[in-house]
C-alpha cells in the first residue's frame, strides 16, 4: 500500500511540474514576460566588458515582451572563495544563465565553469584561459548536449593578436620582436606555435614611459633585430613610435608594424622621413541594426572596441534566449548544494539548445566590427570549439617625407578559424561606399568584359546558331558566383574585348603621371572606356596595375613566369655509321679499293718473282697464293677489318702495294671509328637549354614574352633597376667631391653592376615580342631546329595548359617572378563588386571548387592526344639507333644465300652439261652390233 501511494505521489508531482511549465508559457505568451536571472562574472577592473554587458541587458529589457533579465554580479579576483561562489549560485533558484568576461588568469579561474557544467547551467565564457587551452579539468570531453549550452568564445584581444600570424609573413617578417600590453606572454607563445616559420620574441611593455621604451629598443637594436611589431592601444603606439624615432630606426633595414586595439589616430608627429605600417580594426561591411549606445561615446577610445564586442555578443545571447523561450525549449533544473559534483544531473537528458539558436541568430544580426561565427560541433580532441567574431583589420602604410605625410591602403586582414587571411586590396568603409548590393539599383547595370585566352575563356560557334558560346575556367567560376549571389546578383551585360594583351603601365625614366599614364592592352580599354564593371581575365596583380584598377580576391595566390619550349626533335642515328663520312670520302675509298685490287692483280700476273710465274722458288713454303683479280678484291676488303687480309703477295712490288693499302686502311679505320664515337658522344651530351639562366647565356634560341604582359613588365622593370644602379655607381665614381682614398676604393677592374636583364631585354626586342599568347605558342611549335628555335615566356598556368595539350612542347626550368592572379575591377563602379565577389571567391578556394576547375581545364582536355615516350638524354644506344647495322647484316646474309644458290645453280648446269657430254662420248665409242 505504501508503495502504491508513493507511486501515485510521484505521478502527481510530475503532473504538477508539467502544469506549472505550461502555465508559465501561457503567461508568457499573454504579455507577462518570463523573468530570468543572469549571473555576470566579470574580472575586477574590466570596465569595457562591464559597461557593454549591462547596457545590452538594459536595452533588451526595454524592448522585449517575452523575457526579462535581472542580474547578479560576481567580481572575479584571486580573493574569491569557492564556497562563496557556490552559495551565490544556490541563491539563484530561477532559470539561470552565466556570462563570464576575463582577461588575465586568476587562481580560481575556472571554478565557475566547473560548477556550471556540474549543475548544467548554460554559460558563455570569453576568457583568455580558454584560448590558451587551460580548460582540461573543466570543459574537456563535452558531449553533444553539453556543447549546446557551455560555450567558449574567442576573446577580442586574442582575435587582434592572431593578425600577427598573417601580417608578419605578408611583410616578410620572420625574426623580430613583438611588444605588447597583455598581462601574460602565454597567448603570444601559443600563437607562435601555429606558425613554425615565425621566430618572434615577445616583450611586455611595463609602462607608458618613452625613455623606458627607448632603452628597451636600444637593447634590441644592439642584438641585431631589424623587424619590430607592437600590438597595443593607439596611445601606447604613439609613444612607442616616438621611442622608435629617437633610436633612429625609421630607415632601412628596420621595419615597424603597429597593430592597434582601437581606432584612435596613429601618427609620428616629429618624423621627417621613414615608413610605418599600421593595422587597425575597421567597421563591419554589414549594416549595424542597433543604435549606437551612449556609453560608447563616453568611454576612452582604447576601450571602445571591447565595449562593442561584449555589447553585441550579449545582445546576440539574449536574443537567442528569447527565441528559445518563445519556442518553449528553455530547460531549467533545480539547483542543489552539490556545486562541485555531477551526480545530481548525470542522468538527465534535457538540454538547452543555446548554441543552435545563437548560430541561427548570428545569420541575421551583425556586430559593429564583424559577424559572430558559430559552428555547433565537437572537434577530434573533444575540446569545445572556440567561436569567434569575424573582425577585420585595415592594413595601411604611412610614408613620411619632408613634403609631408602620405598614407596608402595596402590590404585587409580578416579573422577566421583556423587561420585568418590577408586580402590583397582593402575594402571601402561603409560610410564611403556608393550603392549597396546592387540588386535594386536601376542604374546598377554592370558591363562584364570577356578576355579570350584558353583555357580561361574560349569561344565556339554552335552549328545552326549565329550566337557564340563562351566556355572555360572563368565562365564556370562566374556562373558559380551568380548561383551563390542569387537575388543579390547585379544586372550585367557581357561584351568581348578586342585587346590582345593584359596591358601594362609603361615605364619611363621620369616618374609616371597618374593622371595620364602610358597604358596598353586591356588596361587601356578599361581606362579609356570608363568601364563600369569588371573583366573576366586572369590578370597578374602588380603595383603599377593597382594604380589603374582594383583587383578581386586572388584566384591563384602565387603564379610565376615559365619558359615554354619545343622539345628537341628526336634525331635518327640509324645510318649514322654511314653518314658519319661524306659521300666524297666514301667514293674516294671505294675508288682506292678497286684501284689497289687491280694493281695487285697486275703485279702478281707480270712480276717474275710472283708465285704464279716462279712456283719452284716457293716449293718449301706452306702459303701458296695466286692473286687473281677476285683474290685481290677479297684481300683488300679483309685488310680493313681486324681479321686482316691473310698472306701477302710474294713479289716485292706486290708487297709494297699491300703495305701502302694497309697504311691507308689503318688511317681510314681509325678516323672512321673516332668520328663515329665523337658524334654519338656529343649528340648525347649536348648542352640543352633547360631554364631561364642558360637561356639568357646563349644566342641561338630567341625568346620573348607577350608584348605588354606582366612578364614583359617584369623584365623591363628589372632592366630599368639595373640601369638605375649603374647610374648611381657612375655618378658616385665621377663625383669631384671624393677624396683620393675614396676614389681609390671605387676603382675596380671589373664591371661591378650586373647587366643581365639589360641584355635579356635587348634579346627580346630583337626577337620581336608576340602580340598574344596564341601567337607565342604558334612560334614555339613552328621552330624547326635548334639553330632557329623560339622560347616563349609566359605565366606558368599557360605553360601547364599548352604542355598538356601538345606533345611537342615542354616547360624548361622552374618558375620565377611570382605574383597573384585575380579579376581586374574598375575603380569607379555603381555597384561595389569587390564586396560581393571577394567572400565568394575565398569560399570557393576553401571548399576546393577552384582547384577542381583547374583540374578540369588543365588536365582533362579532350583534345589531348597520347604522347609518345620522350627522353631528352638517353643512357645508351637504343635499338632505334642501331638497327641500320642489323639491316646491313641482314642484307649481307640474304646476299650470301643468293650467291650460294647461284653457285649451286651453276654447278648443277655444269654437271648436267658434263654428264651429257660423257653420254655422247660413250655412244660414240660403243661399236654397232
Amino acid at each position: 500500500m505504501n508503495f502504491y501511494w508513493t507511486k501515485k505521489m510521484v505521478i502527481y508531482d510530475n503532473f504538477l511540474i508539467k502544469l506549472c511549465v505550461y502555465l508559465s508559457f501561457l503567461i508568457t505568451i499573454h504579455g507577462q514576460p518570463l523573468d530570468l536571472e543572469l549571473m555576470i562574472s566579470i574580472e575586477d577592473g574590466f570596465e569595457a566588458a562591464r559597461s557593454g554587458i549591462f547596457r545590452a541587458i538594459d536595452n533588451f529589457n526595454s524592448s522585449s515582451g517575452i523575457v526579462s533579465f535581472s542580474h547578479n554580479t560576481v567580481t572575479l579576483s584571486d580573493d574569491l572563495n569557492k564556497t562563496q561562489l557556490c552559495g551565490d549560485l544556490i541563491k539563484l533558484r530561477k532559470p539561470l544563465l552565466v556570462i563570464e568576461a576575463r582577461r588575465k588568469p586568476l587562481i580560481h579561474r575556472n571554478t565557475l565553469k566547473l560548477m556550471a557544467r556540474n549543475i548544467r547551467i548554460p554559460m558563455l565564457s570569453a576568457s583568455l584561459d580558454d584560448y590558451m587551452m587551460q580548460i582540461d579539468e573543466e570543459w574537456i570531453s563535452l558531449d553533444s548536449k553539453e556543447s549546446q549550452f557551455l560555450i567558449s568564445f574567442q576573446p577580442l584581444s586574442i582575435a587582434l593578436m592572431r593578425s600577427i600570424l598573417n601580417v608578419a609573413p605578408y611583410f616578410n617578417i620572420k625574426n623580430g620582436v613583438v611588444f605588447h600590453e597583455e598581462f601574460s606572454d602565454q597567448p603570444l607563445k601559443c600563437l607562435m606555435k601555429q606558425n613554425k616559420n615565425l621566430n618572434l620574441t615577445s616583450v611586455h611593455i611595463e609602462s607608458r614611459d618613452i625613455d623606458n621604451m627607448a632603452r628597451v629598443l636600444k637593447i634590441r637594436k644592439k642584438e641585431k633585430y631589424t623587424q619590430f611589431i607592437i600590438i597595443a592601444s593607439s596611445r601606447t603606439i604613439n609613444l612607442f613610435i616616438e621611442s622608435f624615432r629617437r633610436n633612429d630606426l625609421f630607415r632601412k633595414p628596420y621595419i615597424l608594424v603597429a597593430i592597434s586595439k582601437d581606432q584612435g589616430k596613429i601618427k609620428c608627429t616629429l618624423c621627417k622621413h621613414g615608413q610605418l605600417i599600421i593595422v587597425k580594426p575597421s567597421k563591419s561591411i554589414y549594416e549595424y541594426d542597433n543604435d549606437i549606445p551612449d556609453q560608447a561615446q563616453t568611454l576612452p577610445i582604447d576601450q571602445s572596441i571591447e565595449f562593442y564586442f561584449f555589447y553585441d555578443l550579449t545582445r546576440l545571447l539574449l536574443r537567442s534566449v528569447e527565441r528559445i523561450v518563445e519556442k518553449n525549449q528553455w530547460k531549467s533544473l533545480p539547483i542543489t548544494e552539490a556545486c562541485a559534483l555531477r551526480e545530481t544531473n548525470s542522468n538527465d537528458n534535457s538540454h538547452t539548445p543555446l548554441l543552435e539558436y545563437m548560430n541561427l541568430e548570428s545569420e541575421e544580426m551583425f556586430g559593429r566590427f564583424g559577424r559572430f561565427r558559430f559552428f555547433p560541433q565537437i572537434n577530434e580532441s573533444h575540446r569545445p570549439e572556440f567561436f569567434y567574431q569575424e573582425i577585420a583589420m585595415r592594413i595601411s602604410q604611412q610614408n613620411y617625407r619632408a613634403s609631408g605625410l602620405t598614407e596608402k591602403k595596402l590590404a585587409e586582414w580578416e579573422n577566421q578559424l583556423p587561420v585568418g587571411s590577408v586580402l590583397q586590396t582593402a575594402r571601402l568603409e561603409d560610410e564611403d561606399e556608393e550603392g549597396g548590393d546592387g540588386g535594386d539599383d536601376e542604374d546598377g547595370g554592370i558591363k562584364v568584359l570577356l578576355y579570350l585566352t584558353p583555357p580561361f575563356i574560349m569561344k565556339r560557334i554552335v552549328n545552326g546558331s549565329s550566337e557564340p558560346v563562351y566556355e572555360g575556367f572563368l565562365i564556370d567560376l562566374f556562373n558559380e558566383i551568380k548561383r551563390i549571389l542569387g537575388d543579390k546578383m547585379f544586372q550585367y551585360e557581357l561584351e568581348e574585348t578586342t585587346a590582345k594583351s593584359m596591358g601594362i603601365l609603361e615605364q619611363f625614366e621620369e616618374e609616371v603621371d597618374i593622371e595620364a599614364p602610358g597604358l596598353t592592352g586591356l588596361l587601356k580599354d578599361i581606362q579609356e572606356n570608363e568601364l563600369n564593371g569588371f573583366v573576366l581575365a586572369p590578370m597578374t596583380i602588380t603595383e603599377s596595375r593597382e594604380l589603374i584598377v582594383d583587383f578581386s580576391e586572388p584566384i591563384f595566390d602565387q603564379i610565376g613566369i615559365s619558359v615554354l619550349m619545343k622539345k628537341p626533335e628526336r634525331q635518327s642515328h640509324t645510318w649514322r655509321f654511314i653518314t658519319v663520312l661524306e659521300k666524297g670520302v666514301w667514293a674516294s675509298i671505294t675508288g682506292a679499293y678497286f684501284f689497289t685490287s687491280i694493281l695487285l692483280a697486275i703485279f702478281d700476273r707480270y712480276s717474275p718473282y710472283s708465285y704464279r710465274n716462279k712456283p719452284e722458288k716457293y716449293v718449301d713454303e706452306e702459303d701458296k697464293r695466286i692473286f687473281t683479280f677476285k683474290e685481290t678484291l677479297w684481300f683488300c676488303f679483309i685488310s680493313l677489318t681486324p681479321q686482316g687480309g691473310g698472306d701477302a703477295p710474294k713479289c716485292i712490288s706486290g708487297r709494297l702495294v699491300a703495305a701502302i693499302w694497309w697504311l691507308l686502311g689503318f688511317v681510314f679505320t681509325a678516323s672512321y671509328t673516332a668520328n663515329l664515337a665523337a658524334f654519338l658522344t656529343v649528340s648525347r651530351l649536348e648542352n640543352h637549354v633547360d631554364n631561364m639562366a642558360t637561356l639568357s647565356k646563349q644566342y641561338k634560341i630567341r625568346y620573348a614574352p607577350v608584348e605588354s604582359s606582366a612578364a614583359d613588365a617584369y623584365f623591363t622593370e628589372m632592366a630599368y633597376i639595373e640601369d638605375k644602379y649603374y647610374e648611381i655607381w657612375k655618378n658616385l665614381s665621377l663625383d669631384d667631391d671624393l677624396s683620393e682614398d675614396q676614389r681609390a676604393n671605387l676603382a675596380v677592374w671589373e664591371y661591378p653592376i650586373s647587366d643581365r636583364y639589360t641584355k635579356i631585354k635587348a634579346q627580346m626586342v630583337e626577337a620581336q615580342k608576340p602580340k598574344s599568347v596564341e601567337e607565342g605558342v604558334r612560334r614555339v611549335r613552328a621552330s624547326n631546329s635548334t639553330e632557329h628555335s623560339f622560347a616563349f615566356l609566359t605565366d606558368s598556368l599557360d605553360v601547364e595548359y599548352f604542355t598538356f595539350l601538345y606533345c611537342d612542347l615542354f616547360k624548361a626550368g622552374d618558375d620565377f617572378g611570382y605574383h597573384p592572379i585575380a579579376l581586374p575591377i574598375a575603380k569607379e563602379t555603381k555597384v561595389n563588386i569587390k564586396k560581393l565577389i571577394d567572400p565568394i571567391i575565398r569560399q570557393l578556394k576553401d571548399n576546393g571548387f577552384i582547384e577542381n576547375l583547374r583540374i578540369k581545364y588543365w588536365f582533362t582536355d579532350k583534345r589531348r592526344t597520347k604522347c609518345p615516350e620522350y627522353r631528352i638524354l638517353s643512357n645508351g644506344l637504343s635499338l632505334f639507333n642501331t638497327y641500320g647495322m642489323f639491316t646491313v647484316l641482314g642484307i649481307g646474309l640474304i646476299f650470301t644465300l643468293a650467291v650460294i644458290n647461284f653457285e649451286n645453280w651453276i654447278i648443277t648446269l655444269w654437271q648436267r652439261k658434263e654428264a651429257k657430254s660423257q653420254t655422247i662420248k660413250h655412244i660414240a665409242v660403243v661399236p654397232k652390233s
